[in-house]
């Protein structure tokens, strides 16, 4: 049998003084919380919980109870059970004040919880117990004793009760209170009644284990996600009206508007978004030259915060773009031109809210350093999952035989492609263990990489920073500014509209608007057009910039930071800061004229054997090394 030993001591009353009826009634909705059961069949007596708890409140001549290290307390009498479960703040030995315990559990019996036969619970606000009032279970024998029994004057009988006899409230707010989904699990196999209950609950259960756990910004960020991949759109007029009700409307997910699959789909994404929150900043604190030297940067909390949120806006940008590619109108509206971009200047023709205006509409809910977040982003992710992606080209057949180049490039878009295949997938792809684990990851979705891997019209992604907005403006307004124009509206102080100067999230850290303000290609086009000296070009490739708090920028030596979304003209960077260093791992490694030969090499002859009907695994090592004097560079 299974015993449940939940927390490692029970904590009660420590400090509450014994009631005293001259004074007035105390409020006791102001430290505790009831909840009604719904359960109205069972078997519990008013009289005999009433006996039980007046038992409590009185038995012990010195007013309190001196319990020792215990999780589960229970007490019986006749038809009713009382049982305590210690909370997370309990510690050690507890004094327990009877009569303030009496009078508590009492009042949510009898003034909150008044149908017959019907469960009730109690607990302390600070969390550091609950009390269940619930009919009686059979127990083991010679375990307890009842109030009336020959127990010693003042001493308490605990009780351990099995999993499989403790009633379904109780089990279940065990199972709510997990601290993480693999403690839940091992909690939910414990034994059948658990999981059962488990089962009848899950969507409830995985919402409080889950996402009532998360910091509150990625929260607010997971939600606009979910939200998006919900809304379904007629045209692009209505996408962006549909964009903007999500965001205007409550941040937050009703249980029952939510699916066991949704959980799982959710859960599945949040997965994602916590392992590159932790690996994409590891890399660049230990290979980048700006974030790796020690002192400078770190992963705080903070940031790993603000990575969480942009990788949620990351995937709300990928739903926006699947549904917009799925429009009759989501097609570049270029008149049959080929080379149409995002990117590009709105068409001449009448104007209509299409694709662009969506994005725009999904970009003006942000500022501005929030939108160069998903540049950095798309980047790093490019960067980092190239080496594994590359690892499979050059040991498979059938995909190899259709790629014969390299993402040797952040911007490559065939990387971009990749990475717009979710947050998810690329999550797999760096940590399948085995290399059947990796085809299974890359072949369902090799049709689809080939068709980006050399098209310059592929799917849309975050623009590179805020200039892309004057290219092609409002699409309502024909008037709009110039680049050179908008330029002198921001020298005069009037912030153009496409910059929403609050934030989506402030975290109340200046250090990412400070550093777009210094730092950001729209400030560097500035500067680099005499409105103010700059000693030096920065790299175009970013190294997470707009992610530090402003005391890791000072710290790196950048000084006069300001801390708004203006043009910052007077910051201050040292000569010899490695910022003047570039980084740049794939083009330093997948440029190189050998390296660029042996696939080259290697795809001729892998669309030989795939011709002759040969698929799977490719030697290429073997391949390089018997044919290293045919290379032509």
């Amino acid at each position: 049998m299974k015993f449940i030993w939940v927390f490692t001591a029970l904590l009660a009353f420590a400090t509450a003084n014994t009631i005293n009826p001259s004074y007035p009634a105390k409020d006791l909705t102001v430290d505790y919380n009831w909840e009604c059961g719904k359960v109205l069949n069972s078997t519990l007596d008013l009289d005999d919980c009433t006996y039980l708890l007046n038992w409590l409140g009185t038995a012990s001549k010195t007013g309190w109870w001196t319990i020792g290290k215990a999780d589960v307390m229970n007490w019986q009498w006749v038809s009713c059970q009382v049982t305590i479960k210690s909370g997370p703040l309990s510690h050690f030995v507890i004094n327990m004040n009877g009569a303030e315990f009496g009078n508590v559990t009492q009042w949510a019996y009898k003034d909150r919880c008044t149908l017959p036969g019907q469960r009730s619970m109690i607990a302390a606000k600070n969390s550091s117990w609950t009390a269940y009032i619930v009919e009686k279970v059979s127990l083991p024998s010679n375990t307890g004793c009842s109030p009336g029994s020959d127990a010693l004057e003042g001493e308490v009988i605990a009780t351990p009760l099995t999993l499989d006899r403790m009633p379904n409230e109780i089990v279940l707010d065990f199972l709510k209170t997990m601290p993480d989904m693999n403690s839940l699990h091992a909690f939910a196999a414990s034994c059948k009644t658990v999981y059962k209950i488990y089962q009848y609950n899950q969507v409830h259960i995985l919402t409080k284990v889950f996402l009532d756990k998360i910091d509150e910004g990625v929260y607010e960020e997971a939600v606009i996600a979910e939200r998006l991949k919900r809304e379904t759109w007629k045209d692009a007029q209505y996408g962006s009206d549909s964009i903007c009700r999500v965001y205007e409307s409550e941040q937050g997910i009703h249980n029952q508007d939510l699916t066991l699959q949704d959980m799982k789909n959710m859960w599945s994404l949040h997965k994602s978004v916590e392992y590159f929150s932790d690996r994409l900043p590891t890399t660049l604190l230990r290979e980048h030259p700006v974030t790796n030297v020690e002192g400078h940067f770190s992963l705080t909390p903070s940031v790993q915060a603000r990575f969480q949120r942009a990788l949620y806006r990351l995937s709300s940008h990928f739903i926006i773009i699947e549904k917009i590619e799925a429009l009759p109108d989501g097609g570049p509206a270029s008149g049959g031109d080929p080379d149409w971009d995002v990117r590009h200047r709105w068409p001449v023709e009448p104007l209509t809210v299409n694709r662009h205006y969506v994005l725009l509409t999904f970009h003006k809910h942000y500022s501005a350093f929030e939108i160069e977040q998903l540049r950095c982003l798309s980047i790093l992710l490019v960067t980092e999952i190239a080496p594994y992606f590359h690892d499979f080209l050059e040991h498979d057949i059938e995909l190899g035989a259709r790629l014969d180049t390299y993402i040797d490039r952040p911007l490559h878009q065939g990387g971009m492609g990749l990475v717009a295949l979710g947050l998810p997938w690329l999550h797999r792809l760096l940590t399948a263990a085995t290399r059947d684990d990796l085809y299974e990851v890359v072949r369902p979705v090799a049709d689809h990489i080939t068709r980006v891997w050399n098209c310059r019209l592929h799917l849309a992604f975050p623009m590179s920073d805020v200039p892309n907005y004057v290219e092609f403006g409002e699409p309502d307004n024909m008037s709009d500014p110039t680049f050179w124009e908008t330029v002198d509206l921001w020298e005069n102080g009037k912030i153009p509209d496409y910059v929403m100067r609050t934030p989506f999230f402030n975290d109340r850290d200046s250090g990412p608007a400070s550093a777009w303000s210094a730092m950001s290609q729209f400030c560097m086009n500035l500067k680099n057009h005499g409105l103010n000296d700059w000693p030096f070009n920065l790299p175009k490739l970013p190294w997470a910039y707009v992610f530090w708090d402003l005391e890791m920028l000072e710290n790196s030596g950048f000084k006069n930071l300001n801390g708004d979304d203006e043009v910052e003209k007077n910051v201050v960077i040292p000569e010899d800061h490695p910022i003047i260093s570039g980084w740049e791992p794939l083009s330093n490694k997948y440029r190189l004229p050998p390296v660029v030969a042996n696939l080259t090499l290697s795809a001729r002859e892998k669309r030989k054997m795939l011709e002759s009907g040969q698929t799977g695994y490719f030697d290429f090592e073997t391949f390089c090394e018997n044919n290293k004097d045919k290379r032509l560079y």
